[in-house]
């Protein structure tokens, strides 16, 4: 049996099941079978297309820039989030807490707070999204929620 073919059906079962779904374990020998020949035939396409398959560490494959969807650089390009997170981190730091503006209503502070906790859940795991929780619990705080 072509041991990249089983890793690559192996790898497309754990995509396909999801969380709960069954594990490769689980199926039953000829459905892994299937799976091993539907991988062969991906590899074998992929071969006569003169497309070259590399085996890699899942560890090594670089990590591409999560960008703003939104907010862009003087040339128009989108900004880096982690980046964007840091900078909005240092102007929510910049101005003293004392030199507090009432700018919104409650109802609007309460809007804007579940915005950003719905942000914070679409970006959990970064910078973006933890900036976006901490912001939403202080303005909660302020309105004594």
């Amino acid at each position: 049996m072509n041991s990249l073919a089983e890793d690559l059906a192996q790898a497309r079962q754990r995509l396909a099941a999801g969380p709960g779904g069954p594990s490769w374990a689980q199926l039953s020998n000829p459905e892994r079978e299937a799976a091993v020949l539907e991988a062969t035939h991906y590899l074998d396409a992929a071969a006569s297309a003169g497309i070259a398959v590399a085996v890699v560490d899942p560890g090594e494959i670089p990590t591409p820039p999560r960008r703003t969807a939104m907010m862009r650089d003087t040339d128009g390009h989108p900004l880096q989030r982690d980046e964007y997170a840091a900078w909005l981190d240092a102007e929510a730091a910049r101005v003293p807490i004392a030199e507090r503006r009432p700018l919104l209503g409650d109802g609007e502070a309460r809007a804007i707070g579940a915005l950003l906790d719905e942000l914070s859940a679409v970006y959990r795991g970064e910078p973006l999204g933890q900036l976006a929780r901490e912001l939403s619990v202080r303005i909660f705080d302020r309105l004594g929620i």
